[in-house]
């Protein structure tokens, strides 16, 4: 038995104070990306299952439609933006920035809402950085940013024995015991330990560990540097960086390729700055 008052776990429900917490996040969110010449796309909220990259996911929300053919909710919306522009919009628009304001959804009930914004064809960051703190500065919200460069465990597996899970999972007890550079990597923790670690990394490294000092130059406040992370979301290709606060991940991004375009883009989750915000006392009657 449901009781009438009951909604679906994971699902979202929003009302007074929270949702006008919500509404203001957005607006200011599209507001700041629209300054910056991004404009807005919603992407449908349903697609075609054979249009996702990992269509056996347990984590899609799977349905038919009426010719029985299978579809899903939207589980990326990145995948789903660059699938629509490239193959759809860029034939009448040569537009290249672009945000969106919309939730995604994994099984069984998940509901996640989120803000993100896209850069085709570029593979600066520093711009989404700038941005993407605007935004979290105007709601006063100061996380601890994880900066990381896919390269570089991808260089690591490459001259060594171990398998890229392993960078995946961080397994620190066979990292340790293979080559004597991986304790330098280890070790790294902040813009300090990175220029220590320089002085002993191999030559094929340095110019990775250099890229992920420089965009580091671009965070403000606290930030932490985990050069050995290994993302799981798999068209990133360089640069990724996510940010926290207690046990919440408030936003990722980085540099990824999709469809022959390289760009750089960067997720924001609504659910968990509004979270921060009322936890900590920063909304604004």
């Amino acid at each position: 038995m449901v009781l009438e008052h009951e909604i679906p776990a994971g699902s979202k429900l929003y009302f007074g104070k929270s949702a006008k917490i919500k509404r203001q996040i957005e607006t200011k969110a599209s507001c700041i990306f629209s300054e910056y010449d991004y404009m807005e796309i919603l992407t449908p909220t349903f697609c075609y299952l054979e249009h996702q990259r990992n269509f056996k996911s347990r984590k899609l929300v799977r349905l038919s439609n009426e010719s029985n053919q299978p579809i899903s909710l939207r589980i990326d919306s990145t995948l789903d933006l660059m699938r629509i522009l490239t193959k759809r919009l860029l034939r009448s628009s040569q537009h290249k920035k672009w945000f969106y304001i919309q939730p995604f959804f994994t099984y069984p009930t998940s509901e996640i809402h989120q803000i993100g914004l896209e850069h085709i064809g570029s593979s600066d960051m520093r711009e989404i950085i700038c941005i993407v703190q605007k935004v979290l500065n105007a709601f006063h919200v100061a996380p601890v940013w994880q900066l990381s460069n896919v390269n570089i465990p991808k260089l690591c597996s490459m001259h060594s024995a171990l398998p890229l899970e392993v960078f995946g999972k961080m397994d620190i007890t066979k990292l340790i015991k293979e080559e004597s550079y991986m304790k330098h990597l280890i070790y790294i923790h902040d813009e300090e330990s990175l220029k220590e670690s320089l002085k002993h990394i191999p030559l094929f490294l340095k110019e990775e560990l250099e890229h992920l000092l420089e965009i580091g130059s671009y965070i403000e406040g606290e930030k932490i540097f985990a050069p050995l992370y290994y993302p799981s979301v798999p068209y990133y290709q360089s640069l990724v960086f996510n940010a926290f606060l207690g046990n919440s991940t408030l936003l990722s991004g980085g540099q990824y390729e999709m469809n022959g375009l390289y760009c750089n883009g960067c997720g924001i989750y609504t659910d968990s700055i509004i979270d921060i915000i009322i936890q900590q006392g920063l909304f604004d009657e």
